[in-house]
């Protein structure tokens, strides 16, 4: 339930700081970690590899969702419906009627593929 007047707008600062407190905590965890993993390693060599480590999984996370994104681009430029519908074998249940009762026609899969002639360009 939302309070009368309250925005729901997001805030960018709250959700900046929760970001970076996470950050900082992961961070100090790691830390920590490897303090009690590598008891003979000077605490600067363990920040280092703690820094190093998060960057690691901070780029492999950026782009495993890049790929993800960019999948979801291609299936919709071959005439995919939803990304999401991709994985199965037709479109979601009653799709094809909400198009007839639209007027729309369903996307022809083989348009972005096909070359336009000239006499389809000068219309």
């Amino acid at each position: 339930m939302s309070r009368q007047g309250q925005s729901l707008k997001p805030n960018h600062f709250a959700q900046a700081a929760r970001i970076a407190l996470a950050i900082a905590l992961i961070s100090g965890l790691a830390f920590f970690i490897g303090l009690q993993l590598f008891p003979a390693m000077p605490a600067g060599q363990v920040v280092i590899h703690a820094a190093l480590g998060l960057t690691g999984g901070v780029a492999v996370i950026t782009c495993v969702t890049l790929l993800y994104l960019a999948f979801g681009h291609f299936i919709l430029r071959k005439g995919g419906t939803d990304p999401q519908w991709f994985w199965f074998l037709g479109e979601p249940k009653g799709l094809a009627r909400l198009r007839d009762d639209a007027g729309l026609a369903a996307p022809d899969p083989t348009a972005a593929a096909r070359p336009q002639s000239n006499f389809e360009k000068s219309g």
